[in-house]
């Protein structure tokens, strides 16, 4: 298809290019075929009375315009009754033209020899031509509906595929390897097994993520056999333990029902009057020899005697008095003797009278009040470190009477083990029996020592 403006009559109507005129059918690939010859007989090239079938051309120009008057309406005429009309000197030259650029393109070749197979076969078929369909397209006014072939002839019909936009996707398949920056060489300290990983490549991990778990069943078969010697020792510590305390707790249950049996036959025996009279002595004392209880008396006694001074001071004026004896003039040698007396009476009458005895009033009773908070406190320091002296003198006692009982259960102890029956470790723990009864004991003369000290504090005989 050499000129794509070219009329669709001049491709399909047209000499060979041997020279022959007739009926042509396009190819897909754009060339040109002839039709298969009508069945029956065919009259020969110049007799008068072989029959010739109109030019498609024609047979469209009339369908679209109709015959029209005058030269035209005589050409439409002659091409119904089957006479060619005369065409210009140079239409062959140019028809040759076009139909050899169409034979000349890739593959007109093989769809000739195509369709000519094709053509072969009784009744032939419809060609589907892309160069048909660009030829509907460069036409400017619709085809009109083909007729039917005339009686006597075939023809081939040529349908045109619609031209659609779609949307082509692409693929790109690439093939590539993945290698790491930089990498770590990473060792286990202990020699083992790796039994669980739980990251996976690709993972992002967090500083101090764990990378994978070790499994070590030697050490870890080492570790249970320690642990378990670790339990048994402990277990036997704690029995041993728990032996020494039972017998502690058993001397001390012995002892303080001792100590209590002989505080309850002192409790008995003492007689209380006689405790309550040498109380009251140390608290009569006190109160008299404390040296802070007779500085806050001395400011109740003050701030009484300005109370009762505030009473009456309005009624008596105050008088000054004021002398000066010498003086010295403007030179060493310029002495002269001075003396001046200057006397000042003032008599102040009024409101300030009534504040400063209400002022008096509030310091004597503070006065007071600081007193008997002295005096109260004096007698509690007194009370609290005598019932101190006495628990401290109780505990003397019970621990002297605890070291003789730890004297006694050594012997005895010791005893034993002469005589086979006991063991050594009893001996041990009698003796440290023993040693722990002496620090008592020595603990309570040192609390019986501080008790007698903060108690004469308390009663005012020691700085």
């Amino acid at each position: 298809m050499g000129d794509a403006h070219a009329p669709l009559d001049s491709l399909v109507h047209g000499p060979d290019p041997d020279g022959r005129t007739g009926r042509r059918v396009l190819d897909p690939a754009g060339g040109l075929r002839r039709p298969p010859p009508a069945r029956g007989r065919t009259a020969a090239r110049g007799d008068p009375g072989r029959r010739r079938d109109p030019p498609a051309a024609a047979v469209d120009d009339i369908a679209h315009h109709g015959p029209g008057p005058g030269a035209d309406g005589d050409r439409h005429r002659r091409r119904r009754r089957g006479q060619r009309p005369p065409r210009p000197r140079n239409h062959r030259r140019g028809l040759r033209r076009r139909l050899s650029d169409a034979l000349l393109r890739p593959g007109a070749l093989r769809h000739r020899r195509a369709l000519r197979r094709d053509s072969t076969r009784p009744g032939g078929g419809p060609v589907n031509s892309p160069v048909l369909a660009a030829c509907t397209v460069a036409l400017a006014r619709p085809a009109a509906p083909p007729k039917p072939p005339a009686q006597g002839s075939t023809s081939t019909l040529v349908s045109a595929a619609p031209v659609e936009r779609v949307d082509l996707t692409h693929e790109i398949v690439l093939f590539g390897s993945l290698r790491a920056e930089h990498t770590t060489l990473v060792r286990a300290r202990v020699n083992g097994y790796l039994a669980e990983i739980p990251i996976e490549e690709g993972d992002l991990l967090e500083a101090g993520a764990p990378l994978a778990r070790i499994a070590v069943p030697d050490l870890e078969a080492d570790l249970a056999q320690a642990q378990a010697d670790l339990a048994r020792r402990a277990a036997l510590a704690d029995d041993a333990r728990a032996g020494v305390l039972e017998a502690i707790a058993a001397q001390a249950v012995a002892a303080a029902a001792i100590l209590q049996r002989r505080a309850g036959e002192q409790i008995a025996v003492a007689e209380r009057e006689v405790i309550e009279r040498e109380l009251e002595r140390l608290i009569e004392h006190a109160l008299a020899a404390r040296p802070e209880l007779g500085a806050a008396r001395a400011d109740q006694r003050a701030s009484e005697a300005r109370a009762r001074a505030a009473k009456i001071d309005w009624l008596v004026p105050s008088l000054s008095m004021q002398a000066a004896v010498g003086s010295m003039g403007d030179d060493l040698d310029d002495l002269e003797r001075r003396e001046v007396l200057s006397a000042a009476l003032r008599w102040d009458l009024g409101a300030p009278l009534f504040g400063a005895a209400a002022r008096a009033r509030a310091d004597n009773r503070a006065a007071s009040l600081e007193t008997e908070r002295a005096r109260r406190s004096t007698i509690h320091d007194v009370v609290s470190a005598w019932s101190a002296s006495r628990s401290a003198a109780a505990r003397i006692l019970a621990a002297a009477e605890g070291v003789s009982v730890a004297e006694a259960a050594l012997d005895l102890t010791l005893l034993r083990v002469e005589q086979g029956a006991g063991l050594l470790l009893e001996a041990l723990e009698a003796d440290l029996d023993l040693s722990r009864g002496r620090r008592t004991l020595v603990s309570a003369v040192g609390d019986f020592n501080r008790a007698q000290y903060a108690l004469l504090r308390a009663v005012g005989g020691a700085d």
